[in-house]
């Protein structure tokens, strides 16, 4: 027999998030939502779910989301691929266990905004794309990047060396949209990113630089940037796992001791430390690290490889370098020369090429060294 409801006494129902719930459809044997149905909900006082006053029309399996269907929803809708606050957003597609899976559509109620798109487990994994992109600062300049084309796959750790001027940043530049490319396209878990919006392409990445943005104010809210959902928790976490906390805690207050204009009282390195906290404390999916350790010492330099792989683990990394010795240990390192790809591959690979640019790079930063492949 299917289960009742304790509040409500209807079958199928469940007391967490029953209120104003109804269910119409098959169960099964456990009073799961099975087969055709429709299931129209309000938000519940007992759990707050992250679909609000919706329904969702479809087939389902031992409760879940399988199979084509619609999901309208009325209020909001948290944070997904396709983001849009207001109300009214409906969602046409394929689902697999309550997430959506394959091809689908968005649309807003009052028809402005029609996405069609691919839903994989309802959340971004960390695959970075570059097709064919050409970018330069105005029509008649000079091109900054010719043809570039790579893929960063999720969780991998991906370099990006060559000299000044060779275009390194400026692929950092315009993957966060700081400036638009001319030609080409970039994708995010397939998704062409300048249709996600700015707030939501930004958000997935964490980005730390060799100039130290901090100002006058607590070591805490140069941390936070005043964000109220960044918890003193997530804060001391993400200092310990990085070493920070080694010298935050013994400044008089703590993580409440107020830095000085640009943090002038602490040392470069300890700069770049709460630099790379502020970027960890976001969960980043992607870790950005544009020259990170040129300007700290080497002790810090250390601390701060050490507990960069640690906490860099299954998360996808970009590392742009000079110091080559920084980036041996990437999956895939980027050869640049003068806005083109000349090379990609590992240390050992690019290394063992004798006649290759990233081997004369290395050569010259150390000459007085035996190579290691």
């Amino acid at each position: 027999m299917p289960r009742r409801c304790g509040l409500c006494k209807k079958e199928g129902h469940n007391r967490t998030n029953c209120e104003n719930a109804h269910y119409k459809g098959e169960y099964n044997y456990k009073g799961e939502r099975h087969g055709k149905g429709t299931y129209e909900y309000k938000l519940s006082k007992y759990k707050k779910t992250s679909l609000e006053n919706g329904k969702y029309e479809g087939e389902w399996v031992n409760g879940k989301r399988e199979g084509k269907g619609k999901m309208v929803i009325h209020d909001y809708h948290g944070i997904n691929t396709w983001q849009l606050k207001g109300g009214g957003n409906t969602y046409d597609g394929e689902w697999k266990n309550d997430k959506r899976h394959g091809k689908g559509i968005m649309k807003c109620s009052n028809g402005s905004i029609l996405k069609d798109g691919i839903w994989k487990n309802d959340k971004f994994e960390g695959k970075i794309e570059f097709k064919d992109v050409w970018f330069r600062y105005n029509k008649e300049g000079a091109w900054i990047l010719k043809g570039v084309s790579f893929v960063v796959e999720p969780g991998q750790h991906f370099a990006i060396v060559g000299a000044t001027g060779a275009g390194k940043t400026t692929i950092i530049n315009i993957l966060l949209r700081f400036y638009e490319i001319e030609k080409g396209e970039i994708y995010i878990d397939g998704i062409e990113f300048r249709e996600l919006s700015l707030e939501d392409l930004r958000s997935l990445f964490g980005l730390v630089l060799q100039d130290h943005s901090l100002f006058t104010g607590s070591v805490m809210d140069n941390i936070t940037l005043g964000n109220p959902e960044i918890t003193r928790k997530k804060v001391i976490e993400a200092s310990r796992n990085v070493e920070a906390s080694r010298f935050i805690e013994k400044l008089p207050n703590s993580y409440d001791y107020v830095l000085k204009k640009q943090g002038s009282s602490l040392s470069l390195g300890q700069k770049q430390l709460i630099c790379f906290v502020r970027a960890l404390v976001y969960n980043p999916m992607v870790m950005i690290l544009d020259e990170a350790t040129s300007s700290v010492d080497s002790e810090t330099e250390s601390l701060v490889n050490t507990a960069s792989k640690r906490v860099m683990k299954g998360r996808t990394t970009i590392a742009i370098a000079h110091r080559l010795a920084t980036i041996q240990d990437a999956d895939i390192i980027l050869v640049m020369h003068k806005g083109e790809i000349r090379e990609q591959g590992s240390h050992s690979n690019l290394i063992a090429n004798k006649d290759g640019l990233y081997r004369k790079l290395y050569e010259l930063q150390y000459k007085d060294q035996k190579l290691s492949a």
